[in-house]
């Protein structure tokens, strides 16, 4: 599933809900910006909320899905 951090902007006390609830059946999440321009990519603006803000609502590392898990190289 989709975190886009800008949710955690836009609308924090949903957005919060929503990830822990999720988090608490153990869907994976992918941090993805969403981005329509060359400014977001990765997250970089105002918009988007800071790695703690993610951290806060009870992401972790082994929260995450990652690309590199899926192609079979190894890295998770």
């Amino acid at each position: 599933m989709e975190l886009n951090p800008r949710q955690l902007r836009i609308t924090p006390d949903a957005a919060r809900w929503f990830y822990r609830r999720l988090l608490e059946v153990g869907v994976k999440l992918a941090i993805n910006s969403d981005a329509h321009h060359p400014r977001d990519v990765g997250c970089r603006s105002d918009g988007y909320a800071r790695e703690e803000e993610i951290r806060e609502v009870g992401v972790t590392e082994d929260c995450l899905w990652r690309i590199e898990a899926r192609a079979g190289t190894g890295r998770s």
